[in-house]
């Protein structure tokens, strides 16, 4: 669901409570205390909040919460215009509905977006290279030789003076990084870095 269709949940609930005869209460809603949106409904005594908030919650996999609660404030309340406060975190909760936040306009349920989540996530590790991968044989280091070799006091290095040479594919939230990637050449206990040639577009 996009935007629109979480405006028009917050749209149904309030008018639910409207139909049940609350009312209105300005003089209870001014100032935000973070939320998105909130709107106070009185009848007799009783005041409840409809607010809309966002929760941040990335251990999830996915961009934390929007939730749409309904709580009944707790605290005294005069009759005086705009004259009281309603604070969210003492409200008591009386119903919520949570949606997982998967882009800033696009949302779902909790157990949706834990899916989604893990799929991107599956998807991600799929397209990953080994970070280091270890190259063998005299080939490799043949070709890493001529490098070594343009490197100060290097000039004599011999084959055998090789002794390991790693491709390090460069990678971050599952995403490769071609500008990054290089090897790194052990020689007569110096590493040296060589950048790979760039990949064709």
């Amino acid at each position: 669901m996009n935007q629109n269709d979480v405006n028009r949940l917050f749209t149904e609930k309030v008018a639910e409570l409207l139909a049940q005869g609350f009312q209105i209460n300005a003089g209870t809603m001014g100032g935000s205390q973070g939320e998105i949106a909130h709107i106070d409904l009185r009848k007799g005594d009783e005041i409840l909040r409809v607010y809309m908030e966002h929760i941040c919650d990335y251990g999830k996999g996915y961009n934390g919460y929007m939730v749409i609660r309904v709580g009944r404030n707790t605290d005294p309340v005069g009759y005086r215009w705009m004259d009281d406060t309603i604070w969210n975190n003492h409200l008591e909760i009386l119903s919520e509905i949570k949606l997982a936040k998967i882009t800033d306009d696009y949302f779902t349920t909790p157990e949706k977006g834990a899916a989604a989540a893990k799929k991107r996530l599956q998807h991600w590790k799929s397209h990953e290279y080994p970070s280091r991968r270890e190259l063998t044989g005299d080939a490799f280091k043949s070709i890493a030789l001529k490098y070594v070799r343009k490197q100060p006091r290097m000039k004599s290095c011999r084959l055998e003076d090789i002794t390991k040479v790693v491709r390090v594919n460069e990678t971050e939230w599952g995403k490769t990084l071609p500008s990054l990637d290089h090897y790194e050449i052990t020689a007569r206990g110096h590493i040296f870095r060589l950048n790979a040639p760039r990949r064709a577009q």
